[in-house]
């Protein structure tokens, strides 16, 4: 998937790619194994190295991990995941990750939120200052509230994978 996000960077074709708490992980992980291994195994690392041919069991400690990794990790790989943005907008729209802080100008959010937070922002019911389009936070099928566009319908568990077409102020969605 990371070659085929890649080559879709590269084409003539007009991309943005994201990044959320899942490609934060892998990043922190290299540069800081014994920190935030526990954490970065935690949420789905173990897949992701096994994905690059590491198997944890045959090694004795996080760093002796990372250090595998980082060698294994094609430099082309590790240079889309330093490349993705925190957020995107265009029109009435701000997209990111997990969401945004709420009574934060949007120019002012920070890197952490854009990836992490989560119930000050779903529970912010006032208007942003524009319609922000996210996932992180799973739910069974698309969520449009006024002022957000919820598009996290847990792929990994359930094979849906959804995202939303914005066609001026009018929306629709699109399920593998």
């Amino acid at each position: 998937m990371i070659d085929y996000l890649i080559e879709l960077q590269n084409s003539d074709r007009d991309t943005v790619f994201l990044r959320g708490n899942h490609d934060q992980k892998v990043l922190l992980f290299l540069k800081e194994p014994k920190r935030t291994g526990k954490d970065y195994i935690k949420w789905g690392g173990d897949a992701t190295l096994r994905d690059y041919g590491i198997n944890l069991k045959d090694y004795g400690t996080m760093q002796d991990a990372a250090e595998v990794f980082a060698e294994n990790l094609p430099k082309f790989h590790a240079k889309f995941f330093e490349s993705l943005e925190y957020s995107f907008s265009v029109d009435n729209y701000f997209f990111c990750h997990a969401g945004v802080r709420p009574e934060v100008p949007l120019i002012e959010q920070t890197k952490h939120d854009l990836c992490w937070i989560r119930t000050e922002f779903l529970f912010h019911d006032e208007p942003f200052e524009k319609v922000i389009i996210h996932g992180h936070t799973i739910v069974d099928e698309p969520q449009v509230k006024s002022n957000r566009i919820n598009v996290d319908t847990c792929c990994y568990d359930t094979g849906k994978l959804t995202t939303v077409v914005l066609e001026g102020k009018s929306h629709r969605f699109l399920q593998t």
